[in-house]
């Protein structure tokens, strides 16, 4: 089995922007490559997979928010999210 292609910062932006009301929105407004090689540099690569699967969670807690009343939409993009388990702390 190939191993998945890692994403470049250019490409996980697109990838990011390509997935705008799917949680990208939350990458592509907030994180800058500083944050995407902080998190590259901590958890390793990050594949299409592993992107898509971030962009599901902010997601699903945005609409777990707004559901619950948590806040605004802006609130939300301040959570920190751990690449390697796939969880928000």
């Amino acid at each position: 089995m190939a191993s998945a292609k890692t994403l470049c910062y250019e490409e996980f932006r697109l990838l990011a922007r390509e997935n705008y009301y799917k949680g990208g929105d939350v990458v592509f407004n907030c994180w800058g490559e500083k944050e995407f090689n902080a998190i590259t540099n901590r958890s390793g690569r990050i594949a299409k997979s592993k992107a898509m699967k971030l962009f599901r969670e902010y997601k699903e807690k945005e609409k777990s928010a707004a559901w619950f009343g948590d806040g605004s939409k802006e609130r939300n993009h301040d959570m920190k999210f751990h690449i390697r388990s796939g969880k928000f702390l």
